[in-house]
């Protein structure tokens, strides 16, 4: 279930109140969370590695692909997810193989 405005708050209220930690990555965990939520977990997937990603969920104790949706308002903005889109190869564009090698300098781009 996507999270509303209102749960989303409660919700960073409630990690960072809670959380001990190195801030570094609380703050890198809540900034993915926060582009998630304006890009959706498509382009998170794209932008971020996988590692980060499962890191970044056990610092927050959520699954991205359940709290965001999978293309936000602002997707169409990512050129990896244009071509994913245009070759339909969005996980060879998140692992990197086959048709989805273009370099990461530009599946991160949002244009």
């Amino acid at each position: 279930m996507v999270m509303s405005d209102r749960e989303y708050l409660e919700f960073v209220d409630s990690v960072s109140r809670d959380y001990k930690g190195d801030g570094r990555v609380l703050a890198s965990a809540l900034g993915a969370l926060s582009l998630g939520r304006m890009y959706g977990w498509r382009v998170l997937a794209i932008v971020e590695s996988e590692p980060t990603i499962r890191k970044y969920q056990v610092v927050l104790g959520v699954k991205f692909k359940d709290v965001l949706p999978e293309r936000g308002l602002y997707a169409h903005k990512s050129f990896g997810l244009k071509v994913a889109d245009k070759f339909d190869s969005f996980w060879s564009i998140v692992q990197g193989r086959g048709a989805g090698k273009i370099p990461r300098s530009d599946k991160i781009l949002i244009e």
